[in-house]
């Protein structure tokens, strides 16, 4: 036996809503916080990341040598250099004599060069330069 469903048999009114198409909103069943049994959980940790690997290459544990320029005395005497930016100072014993220079003080050690300049008139040496230090 079939039993006939009318109209009216509906409780929901649905003329005394407006529907424009869009469903009610969906309502979630609530949910009962745990009861705590009295013993307390502990976290897990996080898992760590992995290493990144680097690509730069690993240093060697050999000693470099410092970088060093080599210059040689052109004066034929004792010529001692002082004062240069390094803090280092320099002795060349005669003339022919090559010493390794820090890199810093080459500049300041070819400054020393002078250019004599008689303006034509050829006293005291001659024109030219007077040249204490050279580059090998």
């Amino acid at each position: 036996m079939k039993a006939k469903v009318e109209i009216s048999d509906i409780e929901e009114d649905v003329t005394d809503k407006e529907t424009t198409g869009v469903s009610a909103p969906i309502e979630e069943p609530k949910v009962k916080p745990e009861e705590s049994s009295g013993v307390e959980e502990t976290p897990e940790p996080e898992p760590k990341p992995a290493p990144k690997k680097s690509r730069r290459r690993k240093k060697s544990t050999a000693p470099k040598a410092p970088v060093v320029i080599q210059m040689q005395s052109s004066w034929p005497a004792r010529l001692i250099i002082g004062g240069t930016p390094s803090g280092k100072g320099y002795t060349f014993e005669r003339a022919g004599v090559i010493l390794g220079i820090d890199p810093q003080d080459v500049d300041f050690i070819l400054s020393r060069n002078r250019k004599i300049e008689t303006h034509g008139r050829g006293c005291c040496g001659g024109e030219g330069e007077r040249i204490y230090v050279q580059l090998v």
